[in-house]
C-alpha cells in the first residue's frame, strides 16, 4: 500500500527498468531443481500503470526458470533433485538403489534409526536387538528372521515419506511372542508369527498416522500399488468407509482382510513374487541451484551424484547448446550427504563461464561415470549485459521544501559505482556516486554486488515538478538513458493507505498510515466512516494516527514513523464498506486514504477432538468447537460405531468448558468452548464420532471419528442366592457380556455341570438390576437373574449350575455350582426390641417360616397372657439379604399392646402358616410403664444486654409428646415455651419417649444478679415441679465510652467518639455542653466496627460524630452518656479544648 500510495503523490513519467511482477517472480521463485538467473533489464519505454506502481519496489529481473525435470520426493532436509528416469522400479526413485541384500537393508535400517528416521512402538523395542541388529550383522536366530522383501518395504517407506513409525514386526522375538505365538492362550497370527515374519503393522507415515484411511494410511497404499507384488495382503478392509482396492484401480492390493483400525496390516504371506524394486540407481542425479551473469561471463553453481558412487563426477555446462566449460562435481555440500546418506558430501560445483554480452540458456548435464550416459540437471535463460547504465528512480518525496530521491544504477561492463546525474524540470540539480549498499539489487543482480544506491535531496518549487535520473557511462563518462522519472505534485492534502480490515462478531478492526506533509513529523486525524464513504456511511469515530510505523518512515523519511493507525470501530452482522480519511492540518482538503470491506464470521463450526481414551466402559473424549455466528457455547454431539446415519447416537453435551488457547486463538469469542466428556461407550463400538452442531449459516460439522478399542471378552456375573424349598428351586444373581448391553442367555443344570446333569433350562438374566447398570454404566439395567426351577419330591440336596452363553470375544462362562438343601420347620426370626409408654408396649422385630416366601404373624404374650396376633410383612431389606430365598417382607413394628402399670413380660411367636410344624419362640424382653411428674434439668444461661437465654431438657414420663416449661427470674415468671428441640441424647436415655424434649428460651432482664428458675407443667395431676435453678449476673450499670476526636471547622467544633448502654444493645442518647452549657441531645447510632468486635453482644451501632458551634477563643466541649437501664446517673465520657 505504501508503494501504491508513493504512485499517487510522485509518478514517474518514464518507464522504471522494473516491474512488480518481475519482483514477485524473483521473490517466488523455487529452490528446487530450478535456477533463477539474471537477464538485462530493459531500459527506456512508455510509462504504464504497472510501472507506475512498482516504481518504489526493489529492482529485479525478467528471469525465466525452466526446471529439468520433476523434483526427487522430499526427504527430512533434503536438497532439491532431478528425478532419476522411469525404470523397472515402480515409484521412480523412492524404489531405486534397493538392495536384494537383507543384512545390507538391516544396516540401512540400523542408519535410518540412528537418524531419527525409523521409529518402532515402545512395546516392541526389543526388534533392533533380538530382529533388525541381528539381521544386519549375519547372526540371526531363525525364529527372528524377517523377510527380506518386508525390509525392502521399509526401506521404501522411509525413503518416500521421510520418517515412518511400526507396531509390529516379528511377533516370536517381540511383542511377547510365547504368548502370542505358541498357540496356547489364543490363535497366533499366521503372519507375524511366520518363520521368518512376513507382516509388518504401520502406525505412521511422514506426520500423518496411518489407521487403515482417511489419513497416512491413503499415501501409504496408493505408493505401495506402485511396487508391491501382486496378491499383498492388505488389513483394515472398510475401516472409516474406505472403498475396495478395486474399485481404486489398485490391482495389487485387492486381497483385503478385517482388522482393528488403529494401524496398517501389510504382508506378503500369499504372494510367491518379489517387490517391484530395483538395486540400480539409474542416471546421475543433483540439482542446477543458480545461475546468473557478471561481467564477461555467467556463474553456474549446484551438485551432482551418481548413486553407484561415492566418488564426484563429471557435469557439461552448455550455453545455447554448446558445451563451453566441464567441471568436476567435488565441491562439500553437506546437505546432499544428510539426504543421501553414505555416498559423502563432495558433489557441489560452481563455475565462471566466460561469454561475450548476449542472451543464453544455460544447462547443466551430468554424466554417468560408468556409461558417459549423460542427465540434464536444468537449464535457464540469462543475459550477460553490456551498453549503457541500468537502473532506477525509486521515490521522489516531498520533504518540506525539498524533494528527497532514492534508487540505484550501474554500467553493465563493470562491478565499480558509477555516477548518476539528477534534474528537476530539465535543469540538473546534483550529481551523486550510486555506492551504498543496496542488498535488493545484489540479490537480483548477484553478479554485480550491493554497492550500487544513491540518494539526494534538493529544494522544489510549488506545482509540478519532474525529477529524472540518467546513470552515468564507466567508460565514456557520458550521461546515458533516463533510468526513471517521476513527477511529484506539491499540494497539501494528506496521504495514507488502509492496509486491511478484519471483523469479529461485532467489532472490525482497521490498520494503515496516514500523514500531512504540511506538518511531515506530527500525527494527524483520521475519520471512519462505516456502511460508506462521506455521505453515506455513518461516521464511527475519530482517531489519531500516531502509532509507530517503521515502513513508513521507510519509504517516507521525511514523514518519521508516528503515522500508524490501528483502530477498532462496531460493525453491524454481515459484509460493510469502511472508509477512512485523513484530515487535513495546512494546505489542502481532508482526503479519503480508502475503503475497504469488512465481514463479520460466518460459516460451520470448526474445532477439534484432541484426546479419546477408554476405562472400563466409560469413553472420555477432549477438545474443543466454535461456531464462526456465536461467541456462546455450542452442543456437540456424539455416535458411537460410524457417523451420523450409520451410527448409534451417544448423547448431546455442551462445549462450555474454560479454554484460555481458544480464546486466544478466536478473540472476540471467549474461553468457554471446549468440552471434557466422559459417558459410558455403545458395546461393540470400535469408533466414536463428534459433531459440532451448527446454530448460524453453515451446517453441523464432523470434528472426528477417532478410533476406540470397547470393552470385550467372556461374560461376567454372580449368583448370590440359591435355596431349594418345598419342591422348587430359586437361583438369583446377575450375568452380562461386556461384548453386548443386551440380556444374555442362561443354561441351568440340575445334580452336577453339562454332561453329568439330570436336568437342564435355557432362561433369560433380564430381570431390572439397578445396582449392576450403576456398576457397569452404558450397559442399562436388564441383567438380573431370578430364575425358578422344579424339584422332584424326595430330592432334599441337589447341585445347581448356571452357564452364560457367550456373544463376543471370549467363550461361554461358567458363573458356579453351589450345593443347595431344601429348608422345612418351625418359623424363626427375631424379638429386637421392646418398651412401653401410657400403659402399651412396642415391640420390633422379624419371623419367617422357612416353608413359604410369605409373611406370617406373631403372637404376643404378657405375663404368659395371649394379647393379639399381628402381622409380620413390613420391608426388611438386611432380611432378604440375610435370607434371600424367604424375600424381605418379614418384618414388624407392633404399637398399642395393652400392659398393666408396673414391670411386664412379654413374649412373642411366629405362627406357622402351613399349620405342620408348629409356633416357633421369637424370645421374651422385660418393660415398665413410667408414670410421675415431669423431669428435666438447665443446661445453660447465657446473658445479654438486657436479656437472658436458657436451656435444657424436660419430659413428662406420662407421654412422649412434648411439654410446656416456665421460665421465673427472680421469683417472677419471665417466659414461657413449649421443649420440642430435638435432643439424641435425651432420647437415648429415655428410650420409646422420642427426641422432641429441648428448649431454649429467651427472656428479659434487668443488670445485676439474678437467679433463674425453669418449671416442667405436668400433663397429670402431679404438680409443676421445677426443674432447676442457677444464679447468674445481667450486664448493667451506667453507660460507658470515649471521646476521640475534637476539631474545630467553621465557627464549629465537631466530637466524635462511642457511648454504650451496658444493660441495653441499643444506641443511646449523648448530650454535649460547651463551656458548661448544654448545646445539644444526640443519639450514639453512627457505625463502628471495631466498637462490635470489642463488645460483640453490643454490636457496632454506637458511634457519634456531632457538630456544635463554638465562640472564638479556648473552649471546653465534654460529652455525656445518657442513662437507660440500671445505672445510676449519666456519666462524663470525655472532654477537649478546642480552639477557635
Amino acid at each position: 500500500m505504501i508503494g501504491v500510495l508513493a504512485a499517487l503523490i510522485a509518478a514517474p513519467t518514464q518507464a522504471s527498468p522494473v516491474g512488480a511482477a518481475q519482483v514477485a517472480a524473483v521473490a517466488s521463485a523455487p529452490s528446487r531443481s530450478t535456477v533463477s538467473a539474471a537477464s538485462a533489464p530493459s531500459t527506456g519505454g512508455a510509462a504504464s500503470a504497472s510501472s507506475t506502481a512498482s516504481a518504489a519496489s526493489a529492482p529485479s529481473t525478467a528471469t525465466t526458470a525452466t526446471p529439468a525435470s520433476a523434483e526427487a520426493p522430499a526427504l527430512a532436509s533434503a536438497p532439491s533433485v532431478a528425478a532419476a528416469p522411469t525404470d523397472a522400479a515402480g515409484c521412480g526413485t523412492a524404489c531405486t538403489g534397493i538392495s536384494a541384500s537383507p543384512r545390507e537393508l538391516a544396516q540401512w535400517l540400523l542408519t535410518a534409526r540412528d537418524q531419527g528416521r525409523f521409529q518402532v512402538d515402545p512395546t516392541i523395542d526389543e526388534i533392533w536387538a533380538n530382529e533388525i541388529a541381528p539381521i544386519a550383522n549375519g547372526t540371526v536366530d531363525p525364529r527372528c528372521d524377517i523377510d527380506g522383501r518386508v525390509l525392502q518395504l521399509l526401506v521404501v517407506s522411509i525413503k518416500q515419506f521421510g520418517t515412518v513409525k511400526i507396531n509390529d514386526l516379528n511377533r516370536w522375538c517381540a511383542n511377547d511372542g510365547e504368548y502370542n505365538c505358541t498357540g496356547e492362550f489364543h490363535p497366533p497370527s499366521p503372519w507375524h508369527c511366520r518363520i521368518p515374519a512376513v507382516a509388518v503393522d504401520f502406525g505412521r507415515v511422514g506426520s500423518q498416522r496411518t489407521n487403515g484411511w482417511g489419513d497416512g494410511s491413503n499415501s501409504l497404499i496408493a505408493l505401495m500399488n506402485q511396487f508391491m507384488p501382486a496378491n499383498t495382503h492388505l488389513g483394515q478392509k472398510g475401516c472409516f468407509g474406505r472403498p475396495s482396492m478395486a474399485s481404486l484401480g489398485y490391482s495389487y492390493l485387492t486381497n483385503e482382510f478385517n482388522d482393528t483400525c488403529n494401524h496398517l496390516h501389510v504382508d506378503i504371506g500369499q504372494s510367491n513374487t518379489g517387490l517391484r524394486v530395483t538395486a540400480n540407481t539409474g542416471l546421475p542425479i543433483g540439482s542446477f541451484d543458480q545461475a546468473y551473469a557478471q561481467p564477461g561471463g555467467v556463474v553456474v553453481r549446484g551438485w551432482a551424484a551418481d548413486l553407484d558412487t561415492t566418488q564426484p563426477i563429471q557435469v557439461d555446462i552448455t550455453l545455447n547448446g554448446v558445451v563451453t566449460s566441464t567441471v568436476r562435481a567435488d565441491g562439500p555440500r553437506p546437505d546432499v550427504e544428510a539426504a543421501y546418506p553414505g555416498i559423502g558430501q563432495s558433489h557441489g560445483f560452481g563455475v565462471t563461464v566466460p561469454a561475450s554480452p548476449g542472451v543464453y540458456q544455460v544447462c547443466a548435464v551430468a554424466v554417468d561415470p560408468t556409461d558417459g550416459t549423460r542427465a540434464q540437471l536444468g537449464c535457464a535463460t540469462t543475459t550477460v549485459m553490456a551498453g549503457a547504465p541500468v537502473g532506477s528512480l525509486d521515490t521522489a518525496i516531498r520533504a518540506g521544501t525539498n524533494i528527497d530521491v532514492k534508487g540505484w544504477a550501474f554500467d553493465p561492463d563493470t562491478t565499480d559505482p558509477i555516477d548518476v546525474v539528477l534534474t528537476l524540470n530539465g535543469t540538473v540539480k546534483a550529481t551523486v556516486p550510486a555506492k551504498s549498499a543496496r542488498a535488493d539489487v545484489a540479490a537480483v543482480y548477484p553478479g554485480y554486488g550491493a554497492n550500487h544506491g544513491y540518494t539526494a535531496s534538493f529544494a522544489v518549487s510549488p506545482g509540478s515538478n519532474q525529477v529524472c535520473a540518467y546513470g552515468v557511462d564507466s567508460s565514456t563518462k557520458l550521461r546515458g538513458p533516463s533510468i526513471g522519472c517521476i513527477t511529484v505534485d506539491v499540494s497539501g492534502d494528506p496521504i495514507g493507505g488502509f492496509d486491511s480490515a478484519s471483523a469479529n462478531l461485532t467489532t472490525a478492526t482497521l490498520v494503515g498510515w496516514a500523514a500531512d506533509l504540511d506538518q511531515p513529523t506530527s500525527p494527524v486525524t483520521v475519520h471512519v466512516y462505516v456502511g460508506g464513504p462521506f455521505g453515506v456511511g455513518t461516521m464511527a469515530g475519530a482517531f489519531v494516527a500516531n502509532i509507530d510505523r517503521p515502513d513508513v518512515a521507510s519509504a517516507y523519511p521525511p514523514l518519521g514513523s508516528r503515522h500508524g493507525y490501528s483502530v477498532s470501530v462496531p460493525v453491524p452482522t454481515g459484509t460493510t464498506q469502511i472508509c477512512i480519511y485523513g484530515i487535513n492540518v495546512g494546505q489542502g482538503a481532508n482526503s479519503l486514504i480508502g475503503c475497504r470491506e469488512a465481514s463479520t464470521p460466518s460459516g460451520p463450526p470448526v474445532g477439534n477432538v484432541e484426546d479419546v481414551s477408554i476405562s472400563g466402559s466409560i469413553v472420555s473424549l477432549k477438545g474443543w468447537a466454535v461456531d464462526p455466528d456465536t461467541s456462546s457455547s455450542i452442543a456437540v454431539h456424539l455416535y458411537y460405531g460410524g457417523p451420523f446415519g450409520t451410527g448409534t447416537f451417544g448423547g448431546s453435551f455442551t462445549a462450555s468448558a474454560s479454554r484460555s488457547d481458544i480464546a486466544s486463538a478466536f478473540p472476540g469469542y471467549g474461553a468457554a468452548h471446549g468440552f471434557q466428556i466422559r459417558t459410558p461407550i455403545v458395546p461393540g463400538s470400535r469408533s466414536v464420532c463428534v459433531y459440532a452442531i451448527n446454530v448460524g449459516g453453515g451446517d453441523s460439522v464432523l470434528l472426528g471419528c477417532p478410533s476406540i478399542t470397547p470393552p470385550t471378552g467372556p461374560p461376567v456375573g454372580n449368583i448370590e442366592s440359591a435355596t431349594l424349598s418345598k419342591g422348587q428351586l430359586t437361583i438369583k444373581g446377575w450375568a452380562l457380556d461386556p461384548d453386548t448391553a443386551a440380556s444374555v442367555d442362561l443354561n441351568v443344570y440340575l445334580g452336577g455341570p453339562y454332561g453329568s446333569a439330570w436336568w437342564g433350562s435355557a432362561y433369560v438374566a433380564d430381570v431390572q438390576r439397578p445396582d449392576v447398570a450403576s456398576a457397569f454404566p452404558g450397559y442399562g439395567a436388564n441383567h438380573g437373574m431370578q430364575l425358578t426351577a422344579p424339584v422332584p419330591a424326595g430330592i432334599g440336596r441337589t447341585q445347581a449350575c448356571v452357564y452364560v452363553q457367550n456373544v463376543g470375544g471370549g467363550s461361554t462362562t461358567l458363573l458356579g455350582c453351589p450345593t443347595v438343601t431344601a429348608t422345612s420347620g418351625s418359623p424363626f426370626g427375631t424379638f429386637e426390641e421392646a418398651s412401653a409408654t401410657n400403659g402399651s408396649a412396642r415391640v420390633k422385630g422379624w419371623a419367617i417360616d422357612p416353608d413359604t416366601t410369605g409373611s406370617i404373624s406373631i403372637r404376643a404374650t404378657v405375663n404368659g397372657k395371649t394379647v393379639g396376633t399381628y402381622p409380620a410383612s413390613s420391608s426388611r431389606p438386611d432380611v432378604g439379604a440375610a435370607y434371600p430365598a424367604s424375600g424381605s417382607s418379614h418384618g414388624f413394628a407392633v404399637s398399642g399392646i395393652p400392659i398393666p402399670v408396673g414391670t411386664s413380660d412379654i413374649c412373642l411367636y411366629g405362627v406357622d402358616k402351613t399349620g405342620g410344624d408348629g409356633e416357633g419362640p421369637l424370645g421374651c424382653q422385660t418393660v415398665s410403664t413410667q408414670s410421675g411428674p415431669p423431669r428435666g434439668n438447665i443446661d445453660a444461661v447465657a446473658t445479654g444486654p438486657g436479656s437472658l437465654t436458657v436451656s435444657g431438657w424436660a419430659l413428662d414420663p406420662d407421654t412422649p409428646d412434648p411439654i410446656d416449661v416456665h421460665v421465673y427470674v427472680n421469683g417472677v415468671m419471665a417466659g414461657k415455651a413449649t421443649a420440642t428441640a430435638s435432643r439424641p441424647d435425651v432420647a437415648a436415655a429415655f428410650p420409646g419417649y422420642g427426641a422432641a424434649h429441648g428448649y431454649s428460651i429467651q427472656v428479659p432482664a434487668t443488670g445485676g444478679p439474678a437467679q433463674v428458675c425453669v418449671y416442667g407443667i405436668n400433663v397429670r395431676d402431679f404438680g409443676n415441679p421445677q426443674l432447676a435453678c442457677r444464679t447468674v449476673d445481667i450486664p448493667g450499670g451506667n453507660p460507658f465510652g470515649n471521646l476521640e476526636t475534637a476539631t474545630v471547622k467553621d465557627g464549629k467544633a465537631t466530637v466524635g467518639g462511642w457511648v454504650i448502654d451496658p444493660d441495653t444493645a441499643q444506641s443511646v442518647t449523648v448530650h454535649v455542653y460547651v463551656n458548661g452549657a448544654f448545646s445539644g441531645s444526640f443519639v450514639a447510632d453512627g457505625a463502628r466496627t471495631d466498637v462490635g468486635a470489642a463488645f460483640p453482644q453490643y454490636g457496632s451501632g454506637h458511634g457519634y460524630s456531632i457538630a456544635v458551634p463554638v465562640p472564638a477563643g479556648t473552649s471546653q466541649v465534654c460529652v455525656y452518656g445518657i442513662n437507660q437501664g440500671t445505672g445510676s446517673f449519666n456519666p462524663q465520657i470525655g472532654c477537649k479544648a478546642v480552639t477557635r
